[in-house]
C-alpha cells in the first residue's frame, strides 16, 4: 500500500473519526445524500423545468463532463478508500470503488459552483463555498475519503 494511505492521510481520517458525534454523523449522512446520483437526478431536471431551461441544459452538460472526468481519474489513480486499508476506520456510509477524487465533492463543486456563478449574488457564493467545505469535511468524517 502507498505511504499516503498508511501514514498522514490515515491519521487525518482517524482524527476526524475521533471527533465524530451523532449530530456530525447525521449532517454527514444528509450531505452524503445531497452529493449522490439520486439527488442530482432530482435537482438537474428541477433546475431545467423550474428555474431556467437554457441554464439547466448547460449545467447538465457540465455536470456530465465532470462526472466522466471524475470516473476517468478514479480509474487512473486507483486510490483505495480509508476503510479498505485500515480496520481502524469505521465508515458511516458504505461506498464502493476507488476513493480519489471524491465524486461527492467534485459534483457539489461543479453543480453549486455553476449555480453561484449564474446567480451572481455574494450571499449565494458564500453559502455555496460553505456548503462545498462541509461536503469535503463530511467525506472525511464519514470515513470514505
Amino acid at each position: 500500500m502507498a505511504d499516503l494511505e498508511l501514514n498522514w492521510a490515515l491519521d487525518v481520517i482517524l482524527w476526524f473519526q475521533a471527533w465524530r458525534v451523532p449530530i456530525a454523523e447525521a449532517l454527514g449522512t444528509v450531505l452524503h445524500y445531497l452529493g449522490s446520483e439520486d439527488f442530482y437526478l432530482i435537482i438537474l431536471p428541477f433546475i431545467y423545468w423550474c428555474v431556467d431551461a437554457a441554464f439547466g441544459r448547460r449545467l447538465a452538460v457540465l455536470f456530465m463532463l465532470s462526472s466522466w472526468n471524475n470516473s476517468w481519474f478514479k480509474a487512473w489513480f486507483k486510490r483505495p478508500r480509508p476503510f479498505m486499508v485500515s480496520d481502524r476506520v469505521h465508515p458511516v456510509v458504505m461506498e464502493t470503488g476507488y476513493g480519489l477524487p471524491s465524486g461527492h465533492s467534485q459534483g457539489t463543486t461543479t453543480l453549486w459552483g455553476a449555480v453561484a456563478l449564474q446567480a451572481r449574488k455574494r450571499w449565494v457564493t458564500i453559502a455555496v463555498a460553505v456548503y462545498i467545505v462541509l461536503m469535503i469535511l463530511s467525506r472525511m468524517s464519514l470515513g470514505v475519503h
